[in-house]
């Protein structure tokens, strides 16, 4: 499976985003120049846009923390799954209070150290999750949004925003 930026003869739309370009599956056309992963990975999250277990706690991290909803990644028509009734809760009561944003990082961090907490003074705000170079995600609280924070333990701070492909009406 390679990745392109652009959309090429036979390959498919990531149907999350359109923005994460195209995937295509079996031997690429000859116009079709593959990207590098790491490139693929850091636009990912320049997006905002989670994946895997990288980013993603199995059995601890809700489908609305990672955008699932905004993703193609939830349905509310399907018949029965795993943590379907919080999910349709949540749906419906309409109130998330924290999501997984882009963040602009200042500073190098280990990776190793990964997940970590985020806070504004003595307050927690999120939870650092990936980074690649000056970009990271991570799940944050709404009043967060557009502050500089402190990451746990460290000298580097990081800035949450909003991506613009989130609907219009999600603060």
């Amino acid at each position: 499976k390679q990745w392109y930026q652009r959309r090429v003869r036979g390959g498919y739309v990531d149907p999350r985003l359109p923005e994460l370009g195209c995937r295509h599956i079996g031997t690429p056309p000859d116009e079709a120049t593959p990207v590098d992963v790491d490139v693929y990975h850091k636009h990912r999250v320049r997006l905002g846009v989670s994946e895997g277990s990288r980013d993603i706690t199995s059995g601890k991290d809700f489908p609305f923390q990672h955008n699932l909803d905004f993703l193609n990644g939830v349905s509310f028509s399907k018949g029965c799954y795993i943590g379907q009734e919080l999910t349709a809760r949540t749906h419906h009561v309409g109130e998330t209070r924290k999501r997984v944003v882009p963040v602009s990082v200042s500073g190098e961090l280990h990776v190793e150290t990964l997940p970590t907490h985020i806070s504004a003074g003595k307050r927690s705000a999120g939870k650092l999750l990936s980074v690649y170079g000056d970009v990271g995600l991570a799940v944050l609280r709404f009043p967060y949004l557009d502050q500089e924070l402190s990451v746990a333990g460290t000298s580097v701070t990081v800035v949450g925003h909003k991506p613009a492909w989130w609907p219009a009406e999600v603060k």
